[in-house]
């Protein structure tokens, strides 16, 4: 075997491994959510549905498609458009952390004054900065949290920066 193949195996074998990992540690936080749910107590259910669920299906979808990418099963697009669109889901995560953001706080401010049974100063209300779109942007993540494995498709089939870089300066030498 070449040592490019070997490498390609690694490469494969450590993001197969990434994904059991990552998937092995969304059980066990989906399990605790649970768990505090049964007990009506639902900033953990909350917290896993919002931010870590999206972010995992995200993640996950990149993840299986940089190994078939390797595998030489599927390859990303690149040209000047891919490189917008990689830019526009970048920046459309980035809103996303930014709207949330704020809750992320308060969720878990109150996940830590339940178990350490402390109050901590300031109210513990919350009020979003732009009400109406926090709703929008909660009830679309909350019913349907695989809008971010679509993101994560477009992310991968764009292509990173350095494939693009390097597929440029192939194609440069080619001419």
């Amino acid at each position: 075997m070449s040592k490019v193949v070997i490498k390609q195996r690694i490469k494969t074998s450590v993001l197969i491994l990434s994904i059991v990992i990552i998937s092995a540690l969304l059980c066990l936080v989906k399990q605790f959510a649970d768990s505090m749910k049964k007990d009506y107590i639902m900033w953990p259910s909350f917290l896993f549905k919002l931010y870590l669920l999206p972010l995992f299906i995200f993640i996950i979808t990149w993840l299986s498609l940089k190994c078939m990418e390797l595998q030489k099963i599927f390859k990303p697009l690149c040209n000047k458009i891919s490189g917008i669109f990689h830019i526009v889901i970048i920046v459309i995560m980035l809103l996303y952390i930014v709207i949330m953001f704020p809750f992320l706080i308060y969720l878990l401010r109150n996940i830590i004054e339940y178990f350490e049974d402390i109050q901590l100063a300031g109210e513990s209300s919350y009020i979003p900065f732009v009400p109406k779109m926090f709703v929008f942007i909660t009830d679309i993540v909350y019913k349907h949290p695989s809008v971010f494995a679509v993101l994560g498709y477009i992310f991968w089939l764009t292509g990173d920066f350095n494939t693009n870089s390097e597929m440029k300066a192939a194609a440069g030498n080619d001419i």
